[in-house]
């Protein structure tokens, strides 16, 4: 996979949405279907010939990490960083790199959704062959409102990214997968707290630098309480057709 074979798993996340079923749990551990999630979510990335994961963990983070030091035998080797504050997806990805081996380009996911038809081959494939910035996962849902759409123009190119909007209607999102090149990464001051949705997302279309790569439905988000029971049904469903 030239290298694009670690993710960097955001995993800081303060699960505001879910507090409510879960209190006293990070997003990670939240149980989905008899097993925490982030659990789920190395065994599907192993399915995609991921062979390691660096967990960038922030929120209750000693509870993920003394998850995985006691986790019985996992597909994928696991290492771990613990943001020293609330950094943001931006500045979470600049921490996690900054701990590993330097490389010039790195996968990331949100720690919160699964895309179960990702073709992760096609991702890279686009990303290596091309010179964008970054390349994003894109997939169609039914109801975009929550998410806010993609624009893409017919090379695949990013033109915009709207924002959330009561209307309920279908639309292009970003799946939260990512290959990214160093050197956006070193924009981003170490350190610091930013959103790499909402800061670095409008300069990368203003620069024509990301590249999107459709993936089929659905998107599997467990953010939320609807969220969290949808993808209990699906690993339900699915464990047991």
């Amino acid at each position: 996979m030239n290298g694009l074979d670690q993710v960097i798993l955001l995993s800081g996340g303060l699960g505001t949405r879910l507090q409510g079923l879960f209190p006293e749990l990070p997003k990670a551990l939240a149980p989905i279907a008899g097993k925490p999630f982030i659990e789920w979510q190395i065994a599907w990335l192993h399915s995609l010939g991921v062979t390691a994961v660096h967990i960038a963990a922030g929120f209750r983070a000693e509870q993920i990490e003394a998850w995985y030091r006691s986790a019985p035998s996992l597909p994928v080797s696991v290492t771990f960083s613990r943001e020293p504050a609330p950094l943001g997806t931006g500045g979470a990805i600049r921490f996690a790199a900054d701990a590993l081996p330097p490389r010039v380009h790195y996968l990331v996911m949100n720690g919160d959704t699964l895309l179960p038809n990702l073709n992760l081959g096609a991702i890279i494939k686009a990303h290596l062959a091309g010179t964008h910035t970054l390349t994003m996962a894109v997939t169609s849902i039914p109801d975009a409102s929550r998410y806010g759409m993609v624009e893409v123009d017919r090379d695949g190119c990013a033109l915009a990214f709207r924002e959330k909007s009561p209307e309920i209607r279908p639309g292009v999102v970003n799946g939260g997968v990512y290959a990214i090149r160093r050197a956006l990464i070193d924009r981003i001051p170490a350190g610091e707290s930013c959103s790499l949705e909402k800061t670095w997302f409008p300069t990368l279309v203003a620069e024509r630098g990301i590249r999107c790569t459709v993936t089929e439905p659905p998107l599997l988000d467990m953010g939320t309480p609807d969220g969290h029971a949808a993808m209990t049904d699906f690993m339900t469903r699915r464990e047991h057709p």
